[in-house]
């Protein structure tokens, strides 16, 4: 399988937001998103799509832990949620799912998501991370006890993570639109 245009870009991406990411990671998500184009027959820009997304749901996972190392442990949280293994589920859940809930690794984001405004992939592509951010931590504050303040570096990560669910998001949202294109 050949490296895709749009790992590349998530690759570029994710380095420039100070992720590491060694070659044996790399190696680790194409050969997953090889084996799943081979078994449930997905076309090369959904196989550049998946490690893309696979990639970036990584670095998200390594966000959750507060490290900008990217481990085996966190590719396969991220493998675990972008394919189930069936085909119907993959492509309806994530590939071709234009709900806010295809750019998540975890329930609760969903719901944070939402309570924020932003419903779909198209709504999240469009807002600048750093708007998108506030009014998220703004929804989390009001979650939070009196007198207990959303720290710096909760702050930092929550940005670092809704930048990741941006380009994810943006990712999705273009496909999407490449396919009702191609089929108008």
């Amino acid at each position: 399988m050949t490296v895709g245009t749009r790992f590349d870009d998530a690759l570029n991406k994710a380095k420039e937001m100070n992720f590491s990411i060694q070659p044996l990671i790399v190696n680790e998500i194409l050969d997953f998103a090889k084996d799943a184009q081979q078994s449930i027959r997905l076309k090369d820009d959904e196989t550049d799509l998946l490690s893309a997304l696979v990639l970036l749901k990584s670095c998200d996972s390594a966000l959750t832990q507060q490290r900008c190392l990217v481990t085996h442990d966190d590719v396969k949280i991220a493998e675990r949620r972008c394919a189930p293994g069936v085909v119907v589920t993959l492509r309806t859940s994530l590939l071709d799912n234009p709900d806010i809930s295809s750019v998540r690794i975890y329930a609760s984001d969903i719901a944070e998501m939402r309570n924020a405004g932003l419903e779909t992939v198209f709504d999240l592509a469009s807002t600048p991370p750093e708007n998108a951010a506030l009014a998220l931590g703004r929804k989390i504050r009001e979650s939070l006890p009196p007198n207990v303040p959303l720290s710096q570096a909760q702050a930092d990560t929550l940005l670092s993570r809704m930048r990741i669910w941006r380009e994810e998001a943006s990712l999705i949202a273009s496909h999407l639109n490449e396919k009702r294109f191609a089929t108008a």
